[in-house]
């Protein structure tokens, strides 16, 4: 299940946490159905996930937004080796000298664009989970991700 899943699921089903008509309220059914829709996992009978979800429910969803980013920015990093060959030395050592050893010392998002030599994009992202098609990504208006300079 990727952070995307987990968000989705979350946000829908606080927007539909509702009191029954008696005041009661079935979180486990609730979550189990959400869950089977969008992530089409069965929950075992009896159980509720939802006491384990407190942090998800007290305002934690936006750190799943900022996880969601990350995997904008890998999916275009790593969009770089599927074109160029996961095993080319040269990319990796590039990767590893501009990502990997600044650290710190250079803000990443700088370090993303230097190893890009642009923009970083959401393409990769979308094309990875199953929202445009491969042969549709041409397409598709590249929309550059929102970056504080």
């Amino acid at each position: 299940m990727s952070y995307f899943t987990k968000g989705d699921a979350v946000g829908n089903f606080r927007k539909n946490l509702k009191y029954k008509d008696d005041r009661t309220l079935d979180t486990g059914d609730l979550w189990q159905r959400v869950e089977e829709k969008i992530e089409n996992i069965h929950d075992i009978p009896g159980v509720n996930p939802v006491g384990h979800l407190g942090h998800l429910l007290s305002g934690y969803v936006s750190t799943y937004y900022s996880y969601l980013w990350s995997e904008v920015y890998s999916a275009d990093l790593f969009s770089v080796f599927q074109k160029e060959g996961i095993f080319n030395k040269e990319l990796g050592m590039r990767y590893r000298k501009t990502i990997l050893a600044p650290g710190g010392s250079v803000d990443s998002i700088d370090s993303v664009r230097t190893f890009l030599g642009r923009e970083p994009n959401d393409k990769a992202f979308l094309i990875n989970n199953g929202f445009v098609k491969k042969t549709e990504a041409k397409k598709v208006e590249v929309k550059k991700a929102e970056v504080k300079k």
